[in-house]
């Protein structure tokens, strides 16, 4: 992948989720995080840049849930590169 590409994790607020994101954001690229629990929940993402880091609530069973990233990572960073 290069640089300025989006990566989308679903469960990416767990322990496992956390230390991808954080390595994911490391290497310069965007990354959307999509998660059942609640932003206000976690206390490290409100550390990470918000220019290339986004956060959506996520709840896999619901169609428009899904739809609502696919949205927002085209409005924020132009699409989505991996899933």
């Amino acid at each position: 992948m290069k640089k300025n590409e989006t990566i989308f994790i679903t469960g990416g607020l767990g322990l496992l989720g956390k230390k991808l994101s954080l390595e994911i954001i490391k290497h310069g690229y965007n990354l959307i995080v999509g998660d059942i629990k609640e932003e206000n929940e976690i206390d490290w993402i409100k550390d990470l840049p918000k220019d290339n880091f986004l956060y959506c609530y996520l709840d896999i069973c619901k169609k428009e849930s899904i739809d609502q990233i696919i949205s927002s990572s085209i409005d924020k960073f132009g699409g989505l590169d991996c899933c």
